[in-house]
Order: C-alpha cells, then sequence, then structure tokens
C-alpha cells in the first residue's frame, strides 16, 4: 500500500475495494494538488459513490488514520473571488468578515453555499508509484472535470459532521 494507514478504513467497514481505489488515485496525484484533493474528483475518477467518497474522506482526517486534513475555501457572496482559506468552521456560529478583494462586509456562516470543501493530504506515498499505474480508458476521459464540493452539500448528521469543526485559524489567501 502507498498509505498503510488508510487499513484503518476496514475498521468502520470500508470495502477493501474502496481503501484499495483511495489508495492508488492518491498516490498518483501531483504534490501541486495536495491542497485541494477533492473527494467528488475521486468519485467521478474511480466510478466511486459520492456520498461514500465524502464519508470515506472525512474518516481519514481524524485518528487513527489522520492522512488529511479539511480546508474550506470561502468565496465572497458579493465579488465571488477567492477571500481566504479556513482550517476550521463552526457553521452554526456567526462570523463577520470583510472580503479582502471588494472590503464587502459578511457572515461567513449565512453563505455557505460559498464556500468550498477541500482536503489536504498531509503525506507523500510511502512507495512512490510507478508509471505502470493505470486508469481505465472512461475514467481518462473524465480526469479532471469535477465541480468543487460546496459546504452546502454536506449534510448534517451524517459521518461528514466530522468536516464541519470549530473555526479556529482563518489564513488569507
Amino acid at each position: 500500500m502507498y498509505y498503510p494507514s488508510l487499513n484503518f478504513l476496514k475498521d468502520y467497514r470500508i470495502d477493501p475495494i474502496i481503501i484499495d481505489k483511495i489508495d492508488r488515485w492518491l498516490s498518483i496525484q501531483l504534490r501541486s494538488t495536495y491542497h485541494f484533493i477533492n473527494p467528488q474528483q475521486f468519485a467521478i475518477d474511480m466510478k466511486v459513490d459520492i456520498e461514500l467518497s465524502v464519508d470515506t474522506f472525512a474518516l481519514c482526517c481524524h485518528n487513527p488514520i489522520s492522512l488529511m486534513n479539511v480546508k474550506y475555501r470561502v468565496i465572497c457572496p458579493n465579488c465571488g473571488q477567492t477571500d481566504r482559506h479556513i482550517t476550521e468552521f463552526d457553521f452554526e456560529s456567526e462570523y463577520y468578515v470583510e472580503c479582502s478583494n471588494c472590503t464587502y462586509s459578511y457572515d461567513v456562516s449565512e453563505n455557505q453555499e460559498f464556500i468550498e470543501l477541500f482536503f489536504v493530504l498531509l503525506f507523500e506515498p510511502e512507495i512512490k508509484p510507478t508509471s505502470q499505474i493505470l486508469l481505465p480508458e472512461e475514467v481518462k476521459k473524465i480526469l479532471g472535470k469535477s465541480e468543487s464540493l460546496r459546504f452546502t452539500d454536506v449534510k448534517k448528521g451524517s459521518t461528514r459532521r466530522l468536516l464541519l469543526n470549530s473555526y479556529k485559524n482563518f489564513a488569507s489567501d
């Protein structure tokens, strides 16, 4: 395995085929994309159910797997530009910010449709993938064509609730 900690997904009854798919898919990601890993793209590329994909990625953010972190991209509802990146977010609390692009003031929690979720891959594969990893032709045709995962796509009450942490750390883009 490229990421042995993914074996802990078996404890959550994730199918070994899905574990193998996520392991192979993560191993071929470019280092430049490690801060913008998208479970929707994984679902499209590997023909996996999107709900299962998001749930599995959420599990990968917590012990004992701890392979990824969640990153939220806040888009200004006024100018449509990326305003900031948030590493933790409390979707139930008010949080007013002023856009760094257009100075528009808005409550992030009331504009959840303008929040995109990404995952940050924290480690490189333990074994370097070779050029012999082959993806099916139908997967190659659709690589890189998913939409962004929106904050409002994450439903309350499921495993994805793990993604909806309290916000503490903000980093301006």
